[in-house]
């Protein structure tokens, strides 16, 4: 049995206006989108990404930075290179 936590939030994204990064909703929900400046990006920086993904049930979040390829920071945060926008 596998848990769905791709729900919706029932606030609308109103906690997200108080947040430091943007989010976008998608057909699959809230997506918050933190973008840093530096290469690489310390886990104890994401922590308010993570709290952010849990406190609005998120699927996942994204970090854009200056990292020369994508990866995955865990399982529910991805990482983009500027350059691949």
């Amino acid at each position: 049995m596998t848990e769905n936590r791709c729900q919706r939030s029932d606030d609308g994204g109103q906690k997200a206006k108080n947040r430091e990064y943007g989010s976008r909703k998608g057909e699959f929900g809230l997506i918050p989108v933190e973008i840093k400046y530096t290469q690489t990006v310390p886990s104890i920086q994401l922590r308010a990404l993570r709290d952010f993904i849990k406190d609005q049930n998120c699927c996942f979040g994204l970090v854009i930075n200056s990292d020369e390829g994508s990866r995955l920071y865990d399982e529910q945060i991805a990482g983009i290179p500027f350059a691949c926008l």
